[in-house]
């Protein structure tokens, strides 16, 4: 019976993502109990159709998270995130870069690379910007998180200078002058009373 369930809803997935377009219901649908069962039947297409699931939004990397330290998992994930004919959407690559902070020991050079250029292109909407910024502290490279220090120094945007102190924080790197220049942002001192 349960095995039945996992290949209907493998179906029900793969159709979802037929040559006429996504069924964005269909794939939400299935996707989402796919996840539930941890039924990776359908996780090689989904790496490989990341471009075109990019609705689907967080449902994505939770459905790959269970799976993420695989190798091919990492590779197909680096080179749609790389690609910028076929990463379009911040949306869901904010929630790939996510699912690497439940998963730090999945980060590879690319993802570093990709999260570091996010990180710090200004051009970059905020939320990308600061799930970035943490991956980005999560590789633990001195320079980068002198970097993060730095762009807290330097920074006007009050939610990616929330996102640098909340980055130096999670590796242990938050020292008394980073928290110092962080202060000159408005309402970020319940932020750093927490982080305390």
């Amino acid at each position: 019976m349960a095995k039945d369930m996992r290949d209907q809803l493998c179906k029900l997935f793969k159709a979802a993502l037929g040559k006429s377009g996504l069924n964005t219901r269909r794939a939400k649908f299935s996707i989402y109990r796919l996840r539930a069962l941890r039924e990776d039947g359908v996780l090689r297409l989904a790496l490989k159709r990341l471009e075109d699931l990019a609705p689907l939004g967080q449902l994505v990397p939770l459905y790959v998270l269970p799976w993420l330290r695989r190798p091919a998992a990492g590779r197909d994930i680096a080179g749609y995130l790389v690609d910028p004919e076929r990463n379009t959407s911040d949306f869901l690559s904010t929630w790939l870069l996510a699912a690497f902070l439940d998963e730090p020991r999945a980060i590879t050079s690319d993802i570093l690379s990709y999260a570091h250029q996010v990180a710090f292109g200004r051009s970059n909407s905020s939320y990308h910007r600061a799930i970035a910024l943490n991956v980005v502290a999560l590789g633990g490279l001195h320079r980068d998180l002198a970097r993060v220090g730095e762009l807290i120094r330097k920074e006007f945007d009050p939610e990616v200078v929330r996102a640098a102190v909340v980055a130096l924080a999670r590796v242990g790197a938050l020292d008394k002058p980073a928290i110092a220049a962080a202060a000159r942002i408005a309402g970020i001192d319940a932020t750093l009373d927490y982080l305390k």
